[in-house]
C-alpha cells in the first residue's frame, strides 16, 4: 500500500467535511479534547476492500469500545449525525482513491468504490456478536492498523510474537533493544506455556531466576510492545495509534519516539499518531534533531485541528522547521498553532 499524501472526508462522525493536505511519513496530531483526532485515525481505517472495512469498524466498537453486541447498521456510529441516511459519507486519499457508503431505499447502505458497488448492506438490523478472531480467506487474523490510547495484555500480542519475531533472530535483537527504552534490564522475551491456559509472553531480565509474565507489566511496556508489533505486521501500510505517549513517562518518551520512528522507517511504515501532551511534542522535535535522524525531518509533520467558530473542524499543517519554531516561541505557544 503507497503512503498518502492527502486525505479528504465527508459526512464521517464530527466532520461535515474535513481534508489533510501534504502527509508526510510521521505524522503527529493535535489538537483540543473532542476536536476529531480520533475520528480522523478511524477514517484511515478505510480499504479498498468492503469486508476488510467492515471488519476494521467492527473492530473498533467492540474490543476497542466494549461494545458486545451491536445492530448490523453499526455503520451510523461512524456517520455524522445530521447525515444518518440522507447523505453520502466519502472518503478519499490522493483524489485516486475514493469510497462511498450511499444510503439506499432510506434503510441501508451500499459500498461504492470508483462507481462500482460492493456488498456492505446493513440494512438488515438484526443483532450480531463479532468475533474478534474473524478470518478471510484462510489467512489467519486479520491485524486493524489501529491501536487505542489503552489496550491491556491479550493473547493476540503472543500469536503476532510467535508469528513475526519469535522465528527471527534479528528481528528479535531489534525489538529487545527497542524495549528496553522501557525495560532496561530485559534480557529476553519468550513464548511460555506453562503459566496460563494459552501461551502467553514472559519475560526474562538481567540477574533474575524466573521469567515473569508481559501482563504484569506496566502500560508503557505493553503498548511498546503492541507497536512495535505493529510496525512489523504493516510493514509498507500505514498505522493508527491514538495517544501515542499514553503510559510512558517523560524520562522515556525520547528514545520511546527514537525507537518507534527508526523501526518505522526501515519498515517503510507510515504513521498517525494522535497526542495532547506538550511533552511529546518537545520529545518528537528533540528526536528529529539528533543527527542521525535529521533526515526525517523532511519526512514528518505536525497537524493541529482546530474548530471553527461555525463547528467546522480544520487542520493546520505544520513541516519540521515550523513546528519546530512552535515549539520553541517565547510566547504561549497555543497563538502559533494558529
Amino acid at each position: 500500500m503507497a503512503h498518502i499524501t492527502s486525505f479528504t472526508v465527508e459526512n464521517f462522525k464530527r466532520f461535515e467535511h474535513f481534508e489533510m493536505q501534504n502527509i508526510g511519513q510521521f505524522n503527529l496530531i493535535v489538537g483540543d479534547n473532542n476536536v476529531g483526532k480520533t475520528s480522523v485515525l478511524e477514517a484511515l481505517l478505510v480499504e479498498k476492500s468492503a469486508a476488510v472495512t467492515r471488519y476494521n469498524l467492527l473492530k473498533v466498537l467492540t474490543e476497542y469500545r466494549g461494545i458486545e453486541r451491536l445492530r448490523e447498521s453499526f455503520l451510523r456510529s461512524f456517520v455524522r449525525r445530521g447525515a444518518w441516511m440522507l447523505e453520502n459519507t466519502e472518503i478519499s486519499y490522493d483524489d485516486n482513491f475514493k469510497i462511498a457508503f450511499i444510503p439506499e431505499n432510506g434503510h441501508g447502505y451500499v459500498w461504492r468504490e470508483n462507481g462500482i458497488e460492493s456488498d456492505f448492506d446493513v440494512s438488515n438490523d438484526r443483532a450480531i456478536k463479532f468475533d474478534g478472531t474473524l478470518r478471510f480467506d484462510g489467512t489467519g487474523i486479520v491485524h486493524v492498523p489501529f491501536i487505542p490510547f489503552f489496550l491491556g495484555y491479550s493473547k493476540d500480542l503472543a500469536l503476532a510474537y510467535s508469528s513475526y519475531v519469535q522465528q527471527n533472530k534479528e528481528t528479535k535483537q531489534t525489538i529487545l533493544a527497542a524495549m528496553r527504552t522501557i525495560v532496561p534490564q530485559i534480557e529476553d522475551l519468550e513464548i511460555n506455556v506453562a503459566i496460563a491456559e494459552e501461551p502467553t509472553i514472559v519475560v526474562w531480565q538481567l540477574n533474575e531466576k524466573e521469567p515473569m509474565s508481559l501482563a504484569t507489566f506496566g502500560d508503557g511496556t505493553l503498548k511498546l510492545l503492541r507497536v512495535l508489533l505493529n510496525l512489523l505486521i504493516h510493514k509498507k501500510e500505514r498505522l493508527m495509534i491514538d495517544e501515542i505517549d499514553a503510559g510512558i513517562h517523560t524520562s522515556r518518551l525520547h528514545q520511546y519516539l527514537k525507537s518507534i520512528l527508526d523501526i518505522a522507517s526501515n519498515l517503510g511504515v507510515q504513521l498517525f499518531m494522535t497526542t495532547h501532551n506538550w511533552e511529546c511534542l518537545e520529545a518528537f522535535k528533540e528526536v528529529l534533531e539528533e543527527p542521525e535522524m535529521q533526515e526525517f525531518q523532511t519526512r514528518a509533520r505536525c497537524f493541529n485541528l482546530a474548530q471553527m467558530p461555525d463547528g467546522s473542524v480544520k487542520s493546520y499543517c505544520y513541516d519540521f522547521d515550523d513546528f519546530k519554531y512552535a515549539i520553541e516561541a517565547p510566547f504561549d505557544p497555543r497563538e502559533v498553532w494558529g
